[in-house]
């Protein structure tokens, strides 16, 4: 079952086949009913959930993650529900519908409180920084942006130390600093060049 899982992110992440991955995950799921595997089955429900909102079936999408949100509440399972909220949060913002993505995000927020999960915070980071691009809001976008640099500077994590400062460049050209856009793009290559033909 675990073969058709990484088949199906495979289809989906790679080629955007999300028929070929949605069969694969219904195949796993099959098999985790047939075992009454609940982690696999809830594991696999979340992962045909993503896929639907990567497909625009965002009801669909939601539905899913409303059960999984459920259960998960049910089990006091903290992890596994900021999770849920997050992606309720994604598929909300696919939608359009902005109101049910922020109090989707403000629960995942206030989740990470107690959870104090510092990879999640890093996605709602950037969630964020996203948002206010969107709005034109750049001074939050910018703060948010130097935010998320010094969380994952304090981790050492050059990746996303990188695409934080890809984004401060990028805020700082749309307000039309081009000076400090190319200081914060070129930082942001010195961490982590653009090799387009690496092995």
């Amino acid at each position: 079952a675990e073969v058709y899982i990484k088949l199906g992110d495979y289809e989906g992440d790679v080629f955007a086949e999300y028929e070929k991955s949605l069969k694969y995950y219904n195949w796993a799921l099959d098999h985790f009913k047939a075992t009454k595997d609940t982690v696999g089955i809830n594991e696999t429900n979340h992962a045909i959930a993503n896929r639907y909102k990567d497909a625009g079936f965002y009801a669909e999408a939601i539905q899913l993650l409303k059960n999984l949100a459920t259960f998960y509440d049910k089990k006091n399972n903290l992890n596994k529900l900021a999770q849920v909220y997050f992606d309720l949060n994604q598929t909300h913002k696919a939608r359009g519908d902005h109101d049910l993505s922020i109090e989707y995000l403000t629960m995942t927020l206030d989740l990470n409180k107690q959870l104090n999960d510092t990879n999640l915070l890093i996605k709602i980071l950037f969630d964020k920084i996203l948002s206010f691009e969107n709005s034109y809001e750049l001074d939050s976008a910018l703060v948010t942006a130097f935010q998320t640099f010094n969380i994952s500077s304090q981790f050492e994590n050059r990746e996303l130390s990188a695409k934080s400062l890809f984004h401060i460049g990028y805020i700082n050209k749309l307000k039309k600093d081009y000076v400090k856009a190319l200081k914060y793009l070129n930082k942001s290559l010195n961490i982590l060049p653009y090799q387009p033909f690496s092995e």
